[in-house]
């Protein structure tokens, strides 16, 4: 009754209009922009300060005045962007930590034509939340550098669908495999590459909680976690060149695995070569958005 009495769906559409111009456009949903939890946080607290403010018989206006401080204050807080850099990030680890599995494991036809399938999957999954994000870019221009990131994250991921394929294409009957040392370096390739990734995750989960003035202990561990990931890229042009010179050693005799080979391996460096773009995209992006120093 406090909630339909002080204006219902309304305080919500006219606070909408009131807190962020930018944020909001005509049309958008409240869980658009801030997501499901956080707008269903937000009518939660709307419904409790309508009770209060009525049964302390304070004036009904009161409620609008609650209702936009309160919005204004959770836009400021939101992470709606960070849940979609998370998610695709996850998909991206997901790949590197498949393909690890399948260098160090390589398993029969079945179990590789499935490695081959879960990871086309997973590659999908993270397209279509490029797209979400294109999508939402085109309404709100806040979105453009989530969109920036993701571009390139998308290509670490495409890039890591590709290894994984053509690696399945080394054991095709009759092939026996790749040499022990040849599938050494390439693991130590994709492992570098998978521990890049997992400081891409902690970086976006750093950045999530980065106070607004960026003076905390969270600052200084984010630019450290990014910095330490952008660093594998140079590790990677290492490893890469060893991998090949592993490959000339092991497999001079047998063109077709040393071209197999040698694209799996550049394709792993190409994946690295994209993540360290997309690692400077995100630096960019928190930095603007939480006014952390470099």
């Amino acid at each position: 009754m406090a909630w339909l009495l002080a204006g219902a769906e309304r305080l919500v559409y006219n606070a909408m209009q009131a807190v962020d111009s930018e944020a909001f456009r005509v049309g958008d949903r409240l869980d658009d922009v801030l997501g499901e939890a956080a707008a269903s946080a937000y009518l939660l607290e709307l419904l409790r300060i309508s009770s209060m403010v009525l049964r302390q018989q304070q004036p009904v206006s009161l409620v609008a005045d609650e209702a936009h401080l309160l919005l204004a204050r959770m836009l400021r807080q939101r992470t709606f962007e960070f849940d979609l850099l998370a998610e695709h990030a996850a998909y991206t680890h997901a790949l590197a930590e498949g393909l690890c599995d399948a260098l160090e494991n390589p398993g029969d036809a079945a179990q590789t034509q499935a490695q081959v399938l879960r990871a086309k999957n997973w590659e999908r999954q993270a397209d279509h939340l490029l797209m979400d994000a294109r999508q939402r870019a085109e309404r709100r221009a806040r979105w453009l550098p989530v969109v920036d990131f993701l571009t390139k994250a998308d290509d670490v991921a495409d890039a890591l669908e590709e290894a994984t394929f053509m690696h399945s294409l080394t054991l095709i009957h009759p092939a026996p495999g790749l040499p022990a040392e040849v599938r050494a370096a390439l693991c130590q390739l994709a492992a570098t590459t998978l521990a890049a990734i997992q400081d891409q995750v902690k970086a976006i989960e750093i950045a999530r909680h980065a106070s607004q003035r960026a003076d905390g202990p969270d600052s200084e561990l984010f630019l450290q976690t990014l910095w330490r990931m952008l660093r594998a890229e140079r590790q990677c042009d290492e490893l890469f060149r060893q991998a090949r010179t592993a490959m000339v050693k092991n497999l001079r005799n047998a063109p077709v695995d040393l071209m197999l080979a040698n694209d799996l391996a550049a394709t792993l460096e190409n994946a690295t070569d994209n993540l360290l773009r997309a690692g400077y995209a995100l630096r960019q992006m928190v930095l603007n958005k939480t006014g952390m120093s470099a």
